[in-house]
Parts: C-alpha cells; structure tokens; sequence
C-alpha cells in the first residue's frame, strides 16, 4: 500500500460508521521528512515534529502542528503499546476546537486532525490501527 493508502485509510469510518478524522499526515522521522499529508496538515513544519525528539516537558505550555496551536493532553508517546500524544487546539475564529493525536512508530510520525463532530477517544483509536500496523511491519 502506498503512503497515500494509509491516509484514505486513517480518514475512513470507524466501527460506528462515522468518520472521525479529518485530516491525516505521515512524517518520517530520521530525517524528518513528509512521506504524505493531505491538505488539512501540509503546514506542519520539522521543527514542530522535532519537539516530540525531545525533552517533552515544554509541551506542558502547549505547542503548534501546522499552524495549530494547541494544549496538551496526554502524553505517552513514549509509552508501550500506546505510543500516542493527544492535543487539543485553541479555538478557531469561530469557537471550533478540534483533537489532534500524534503516533509515533519505529520509523515515522503520524499526525490526525479529528473531524468537528469526532468524540475525544475516536480520533486516536481510529489512529491507534494503522500505528500498530505499522509498528508491527517494522515502520
């Protein structure tokens, strides 16, 4: 399957037959690099991703992916068997907030925008299959 497959794949329905996701990104991470993204999250920029690199303490203060400013949620992107970081942006123009989910594999980032309507653990669990996938395949 190629990148782009995984994209239509991270944006598809889930077990309830909504569609949670609405924007999707793969990143790689040595070096970082985008390997696909959809409009939504084309503004993403390496710096932004190198913070995950890092000493995360800074994120408690909140950081921005692709021009999103957001808080922090959840980290446990270094956490097994989990290995996500859950976001939230600040409200938009028109009050809109939106959850944004990162997954870390062995060698790629992947980066969601939920979808308006999503509920909070949809967007990451419909995420979580694809980094598994990937995981589990050595990526």
């Amino acid at each position: 399957m190629s990148w782009e497959g995984y994209l239509t794949r991270l944006k598809g329905t889930d077990g309830s037959g909504t569609q949670p996701i609405a924007e999707a990104a793969i990143w790689g991470q040595n070096p970082l690099s985008v390997w696909a993204t959809t409009d939504g999250l084309k503004d993403i920029k390496a710096e932004e991703l190198q913070l995950l690199s890092k000493d995360r303490h800074a994120l408690q203060q909140g950081m921005t992916i692709g021009g999103h400013r957001c808080v922090l949620l959840r980290d446990d992107l270094d956490t097994e068997d989990i290995f996500t970081i859950n976001l939230k942006t600040r409200a938009d123009a028109q009050g809109n907030r939106y959850c944004i989910s990162i997954g870390k594999s062995k060698q790629a980032f992947i980066i969601v925008k939920g979808a308006l309507s999503a509920q909070g653990g949809q967007v990451p669990n419909m995420m979580y299959g694809v980094l598994k996938y990937l995981r589990e395949s050595g990526y």
